[in-house]
């Protein structure tokens, strides 16, 4: 089998009564893949092995460029003022999985440490299907209530024989972190069965500092406003929740180094309320 399994016991504490371990897995991939919610396949490999319609070639699942399943460890590099991403997949089998936990430790060095609190976010992917394909899309970040704990298959998706679900997870590396090596882990409780599964991060910090100035311009074009009053129907345009929540906008753009770019005007050439003077 690959992977880690939830196999391993939980600490003593929460396992009073012994219960069968559920034949799920536990693996890693980088943040370029897109791992299909069925399948499980990369849609790297192609989207007829990405469907399931050929088989795909080697195990990823056991060994890729960031993870090693023999030694349960995944391996990152990154600069100062830098952002590492990973995927953490679950797989299931043949049962489904109820109220499963992801956690991460601080990564410790010999000088410093990385905090889990301040510099690791976990994010629930959230699957978007296009002319029939599913596609891991939008990000859920952990600290929404309602999030977490994780259901496998997710009822609040319902994608037909959905076996696989990802967690993203972003690692902040503070300006003034020492270089060097630093160690952590990920851990995954399937709190059902009080069985757990533990995975050793290792990030191996360079000498060196991206600038906070960006070196490429990634805008986010759009046309009149942001449209946010679409999510929350009883918004009142202009008003304090109005721009409270439009700046969170543009703080998660630039936090993933984007910015928006809005003209002042629709396709039709009306422009919207409160982006012209009145006359």
């Amino acid at each position: 089998m690959a992977g880690l399994c939830f196999g391993v016991l939980a600490a003593a504490a929460l396992a009073q009564e012994e219960k069968p371990a559920k034949d799920a897995e536990v693996w890693v991939v980088d943040d370029t893949h897109k791992i299909h919610p069925i399948t499980g396949n990369s849609l790297s490999q192609g989207k007829e092995i990405y469907q399931g319609k050929l088989s795909a070639p080697g195990d990823y699942r056991r060994r890729n460029n960031v993870w090693d399943s023999a030694a349960n460890t995944v391996k990152l590099f990154a600069g100062r003022n830098e952002f590492v991403s990973f995927q953490l997949i679950l797989e299931k089998g043949r049962d489904d999985l109820h109220k499963v936990f992801v956690n991460a430790t601080d990564l410790l060095g010999a000088k410093a440490r990385i905090s889990a609190d301040s510099n690791i976010r976990l994010f629930k992917q959230l699957y978007l299907q296009l002319s029939g394909v599913w596609y891991p899309d939008a990000l859920l970040p952990f600290e929404l209530a309602g999030t977490t704990p994780l259901e496998l298959p997710d009822p609040s998706e319902s994608i037909p024989g959905q076996r696989v679900q990802s967690v993203w997870v972003d690692i902040y590396v503070p300006h003034e972190l020492p270089p060097g090596a630093y160690t952590g882990e990920l851990m995954v409780l399937h709190r059902n069965t009080n069985k757990q599964a533990i995975l050793k991060v290792e990030l191996e910090v360079g000498n060196f500092t991206l600038p906070d100035e960006l070196g490429l311009d990634v805008d986010l074009m759009n046309y009149g406003f942001l449209n946010i009053e679409r999510g929350w129907p009883d918004m009142v345009l202009d008003g304090p929740r109005h721009r409270a929540i439009e700046k969170e906008f543009f703080r998660m753009a630039h936090a993933h180094r984007m910015t928006f770019s809005i003209v002042p005007y629709n396709h039709d050439g009306s422009i919207p309320k409160g982006l012209k003077p009145e006359l």
